[in-house]
């Protein structure tokens, strides 16, 4: 793998280890993992889910060609669970997709212009969207965290 795409990678190793490390530290009961400030509001079952069917999304299905993960539109409106465990499966399996998916790119793919749903971005726009939302994401997850701790 291009050293370019392991730092990548890396990178979005760490910040998936931090939303687990959230998820597992916390060991969060269901209301808590399914509360929503909010009617509109994402949980953080629905961030967590997100992360992991974002990069499915973007590095799998739009730099992969695999299909696109099921449900994915409604990803933050209706994920739900009792337990923190299938997020960590969907989070690992996410990053091993993105595994798969990077170690084919050459260094000329990485400079090649793809469109993807009528928008012109490069392979490595796609990682960095991905990179940028997992850490927005994982801010999400510890302000809810707070938050329900103070209600």
């Amino acid at each position: 793998m291009l050293i370019e795409l392991t730092l990548y990678l890396d990178r979005l190793e760490s910040r998936f280890g931090l939303i687990k490390d959230a998820l597992e530290e916390s060991s969060p009961p269901p209301a808590r993992l399914n509360w929503r400030p909010g009617s509109e509001d994402p949980s953080i079952f629905g961030l967590a889910a997100f992360v992991a069917m974002n990069t499915d999304y973007w590095i799998g299905h739009a730099l992969g060609n695999l299909p696109e993960p099921l449900g994915f539109d409604r990803v933050l409106e209706e994920a739900q669970g009792d337990d923190f465990r299938p997020l960590i499966k969907l989070l690992d399996n996410s990053l091993e997709t993105s595994r798969r998916v990077l170690e084919k790119l050459t260094a000329a793919d990485l400079d090649n212009t793809i469109n993807f749903n009528d928008e012109p971005l490069t392979p490595r726009q796609a990682i960095v969207l991905v990179l940028e939302d997992a850490a927005e994401r994982y801010g999400e997850i510890n302000a809810l965290s707070r938050w329900w701790e103070s209600k």
